[in-house]
């Protein structure tokens, strides 16, 4: 499988694009690389959707 764009990840994530950019922003995810047009490139599926799960796992211990 290829990377992914952010409104992918997102759907598969059962997330918006601002949670994966808040994510990004607070460290839950690693920063993907770009396209030359400055698209984010975000691991294949699997790994992505881990990551997706992963960072909401964090997110909900740092609020609790």
């Amino acid at each position: 499988m290829g990377a992914l764009t952010i409104g992918r990840l997102a759907r598969l994530g059962g997330v918006n694009l601002e949670t994966i950019r808040y994510y990004e922003r607070e460290g839950l995810l690693q920063e993907p690389p770009r396209t030359p047009a400055g698209y984010r490139l975000f691991p294949s599926e699997n790994r992505a959707k881990a990551t997706i799960h992963q960072a909401r796992s964090r997110t909900r211990l740092l609020i609790a």
